[in-house]
Order: structure tokens, then sequence, then C-alpha cells
């Protein structure tokens, strides 16, 4: 699965578990806080769908890691085992043609094969899908945006009544809105809207309205104005654009919308008299049907959503009071609570370049620091070679307490063969020179290593074919692979920590490769050709791993 996807599901996921704690919390503060509150918390929410921060450790990361780590998508060590056994037995039965057992074997293998390479295909690309899902909604909704705008404009005219005009232009200077607002009418919309980002744009259905509703219309859609609720009713449209697979993205939706039109309200009653009120509820009724019947509110702010809001709008109203200094302490502290929460649950994270380059930088510092301990010992490096008491070095051991290497390595011009044995804590314990028989086994095991050298190979990415490329490029970090093509097979890792050593141990069916993490040196990738028809084990530090195969 894509890098990119396996982000937006992680904060997906994370984002999810913010809205049911919103969502089960909401019965207990409801007329507790402020709605404006109530209103913008939710922000914490959008940002964690959309941005990927997360700590080092954390829940989400963990989980994810985890399901990378034991899930086999394709092909585990086991499978390619049989698969690798079915071609050997397909050899034999093109040996043998009048076989038809082996034959409808062969058949089944193939058709085994050819699935599960649709499957990896499907899953490699599944990120796609989800693009094209989200790029078509995002689209979907600019369309709707620019058709309603087309039709507000087609069929809305001017306001020219200058008391209109004049008491606007009054009700702006007092909200603090600073920018010329316009004033148009049409009657086929449903309710009074806000359109426009930058230059307000106030539409009436009609203009014939009471003063009190006249100016109590034209504050609810300034508030909306100053507040930003345009842009932030376009985030959260671009959020559920790219979170459109998940079910309580749309709930949160709702409860923003209708939170939206609460918060408004609160804003503008919260410097009016008790008769205020009662009069910005009235208009609130009458804002109800009074023309057409276009809705489409996905681009705008209206006075009046649903008849369904309006009963809980009226009640808000009605039961509204000032909220205490403790109040808005509680309220500051569930905001730090909830800012925390969506910060350690955290999200997938790849591995990242300047994260990367820093554990480089402590690899370089651990190399001079291992060279320092050399010198106590009479052991040089220089450039790629060991000396030791001015001898130059063929076989070069530094293998810690568990038998593990530390350091290894060989230069066919050296002299001298040479051990170190570290001791529990890691530090240099002994210098010794290497018995004959031991000298004489790795020699044997380097010298089947070169005479083998034409059957495997370690490469370069330049080496290969552009089509292994490719796939070596939508390879996952952390996850061993087997790219198959028609003549050989690619074992490759991406990022592997430090520099590695290997060794084959081959016969004429199978192929097991032993690759030892060195613990030194700048990270790179393992890259290594395999013949296609021999039976593929990996062993890293001495332990079978399982690895994905990819056949191209």
């Amino acid at each position: 699965m894509n890098e990119i996807l396996k982000i937006f599901l992680s904060l997906s996921l994370s984002g999810s578990l913010l809205i049911l704690v919103l969502l089960l919390c909401r019965p207990l503060f409801k007329n507790k806080v402020s709605k404006s509150w109530q209103y913008y918390i939710w922000l914490v929410v959008i940002i964690r769908l959309l941005l990927p921060f997360a700590p080092e450790t954390s829940p989400i990361g963990s989980l994810f890691q985890t399901i990378d780590n034991a899930t086999i998508q394709i092909d585990t060590a086991d499978s390619p085992e049989q698969d690798i056994v079915s071609s050997v037995q397909s050899a034999n039965t093109m040996a043998t043609e009048n076989d038809a057992v082996s034959q409808q074997e062969e058949l089944s293998t193939d058709i085994t094969s050819l699935t599960k390479r649709i499957f990896a295909g499907l899953m490699r690309n599944l990120w796609l899908a989800w693009l094209v899902v989200a790029l078509i909604l995002m689209i979907r909704k600019i369309t709707i945006y620019q058709d309603f705008i087309k039709y507000i404009k087609a069929g809305h005219m001017e306001i020219s009544n200058t008391a209109l005009l004049d008491r606007l232009a009054i009700i702006g200077k007092q909200s603090g809105v600073k920018k010329p607002v316009e004033l148009y009418t049409n009657s086929l919309i449903s309710s009074p809207i806000l359109i426009g980002f930058f230059r307000p744009c106030i539409v009436l259905p009609t203009a014939d309205l009471l003063d009190a509703d006249f100016q109590y219309t034209i504050l609810h859609e300034l508030t909306h104005y100053k507040r930003r609720d345009m842009f932030y009713k376009w985030l959260i449209q671009f959020t559920i654009c790219l979170h459109w697979f998940n079910p309580l993205v749309y709930v949160m939706v709702r409860e923003v919308g209708r939170m939206c039109e609460l918060a408004c309200d609160e804003a503008v009653i919260k410097t009016l008299d008790a008769k205020g009120r009662q009069d910005y509820g009235n208009t609130l009724i009458n804002a109800i049907g009074i023309a057409g019947n276009y809705k489409d509110t996905l681009a705008s702010v209206t006075l009046n959503e649903s008849k369904n809001l309006l009963k809980e709008r009226l009640e808000a109203i009605m039961v509204y009071r000032k909220k205490t200094k403790l109040i808005v302490f509680i309220t500051l502290v569930l905001t730090m609570s909830l800012i925390y929460g969506a910060t350690a649950m955290g999200a997938y994270a790849i591995s990242s370049g300047p994260t990367f380059d820093k554990e480089a930088k402590q690899i370089d510092s651990e190399s001079k620091s291992t060279e320092d301990e050399y010198l106590k010992w009479k052991i040089k490096k220089k450039k790629d070679a060991y000396y030791y008491r001015n001898q130059r070095v063929r076989i070069f051991m530094d293998m810690r307490a568990d038998r593990s290497f530390e350091n290894f390595n060989y230069d066919e011009l050296g002299k001298i063969d040479l051990r170190l044995v570290r001791a529990q804590d890691n530090t240099i314990e002994k210098v010794g020179y290497l018995p004959k028989a031991e000298v004489k086994k790795i020699l044997k095991d380097l010298d089947i290593k070169q005479k083998e050298d034409g059957k495997i190979k370690r490469l370069s990415k330049k080496a290969v074919s552009k089509e292994v490329l490719n796939v070596i490029n939508s390879c996952e970090t952390g996850t061993w692979y087997a790219i198959v093509d028609n003549r050989y097979q690619y074992i490759y890792y991406r990022n592997m920590p430090h520099n590695y050593a290997w060794t084959p141990k081959l016969n004429k069916k199978s192929a097991a490769i032993d690759i030892f993490d060195l613990g030194k040196s700048s990270g790179t990738y393992v890259l290594l050709k395999v013949p296609k028809n021999l039976k593929l084990t990996i062993h890293y530090n001495s332990k079978k791993v399982k690895y994905t195969k990819v056949h191209i």
C-alpha cells in the first residue's frame, strides 16, 4: 500500500477518535460552554485530519508500524518457497510432457501466481483510486459553487433604496466591517445569504422587510463575514474530499454546520438586551420560507439553515447567559486536553531525510569513537585498510560478546589476520591473531563467494532495468522484497541503517543469502541479484526473514 495513503488512513483514524470523543461529550457541555467554543474546537479535529504531525512514538503510528510488520500482503517466506518449488516441478513437467497431473498442477500454480500479481497490483495502486475520487469530489464541489454563483447573479437585482443602503453602512461600521458591502435581492432564494470571500455580498429574498428584521438579518450575515465562516466552510469541504471514505467525517460536517449558526447567533445577541433577543428570534422565524426554494449552501452562509435547527437556535437564545470565569477556565483546560490528545495519538510517518541525516551524523560520530578505541590497541585505519603494529590486516574481525560483528573487513593485500573480542559492555577486551584453521575456513567461504559472483551480485540501482527500478521505487521502508523478472530475482531492502556484508550458500536448487549488519558506516540499501530458478531464503543477522515477492 502506498505510503501517502497509509498516512491519510492513520490521520483518518486519529481524527475519528477525536470526533467520537467530542460527540460523546456533547451532552455534557451543550449548554454549559459557549457555542463559539463548540464551533471552533472542531478545528483541532480538522488539523488532525489534515496534518501528519506526530511525536516519535504514538499509538496510531505504532499500530500502523505493527500492521506493516505483521501483515504479509503478497507472499511470505513460505509462499515464495512453494512458488519456487512449483517452478522446479514445472521444469520437470516440461521434461516429462506425458505427466498430465503435473501439467494440471502447473496450470493451477500459474493461476494462483496471476491472482497474487493482480492483487499485489491493486494494493500498490489503491492510492490512485483514493486520489481520483478525492479530485472528482473537489472538482464537483467547485463546479457546484460556480453554478451557484451564476444562479445568484443571473436573478439578482441591486438594491437602490438609499435608506436601506445607509442603514447597511451604519450596521457595517458598528460591526467592524471595513470593506464595502454589496446588497442585492433574488426572489428565487429561500433565505438571506452571504457570498464572497473578499468582497462581501448579501443577497435577500426580498427588500420588503420590517426594520428589525432588516437590521438583524444584516447583522447576522456580517457576523458570518467577520468570523471568516466562508473559509471555515471550504476548509471543511476540502477535508471531506480527502476523507471521503470516513463516515464520521460526514457527521462532523453536519455538526460544524449546526454549530456555525448557533455560534453566530450567540455572537449577535451578546450585546442585545432581552427585548433585542426576542426581536432577533422573531427575525429567525420570519426568515423561514419568505420566497424561493433554492437552498444550496455549499459556498454560502445563510440566516436559516433548516427548520429542524430553528427550535434549537431559539432555545439557545432564550437560555443565553454570559459565561463565568470558571467556565472560561474549564474551556481552556478542555482545549489544551484535546490538543494534547490529538498530538499524542499521532499518525503513521515515513522515514524522512532529515532524520536519516541525523542518524548518519550519529553513525559517523560513533565511527570516529571506534577508530579512537582502535588506536588504544595500536590499530590504525588508512582509507579502507587496517594496520596492526604497522602490518596490513587481511581479515579484520571485530566481534561483540554475542558473536555478532561490530566490524568486518577483508583486504586481499593484507598480511596478517586479526580478531578483536569485546566484553558485555562492548569495550574491546582482547586482540589476537586468528588461528590458521579458522583463517582457512573464512578464506574458503570468501573463495566460494568469489566463484559464485557470476550468479549472485550486489548491484546499484543504476544497474537494473527500468521495470525493476519502478518496482523498487514503490517498495516500502522496513520490508524485504524479492522482485522477479524473466531471468532474475532481486533482493531489495530500503534504508538499511548501516553498511552490510553478505555471504551465499548455494546448491543446484536453492540459494540461502546471509546478510549481516556491520553496525557502522553510513546507511544504504540492499540490492542483490539472484538467478530466478533458485529457491530463495534470506537471513538477516542470522535470523530468517519473511519477504514480499513481486512479479514483473
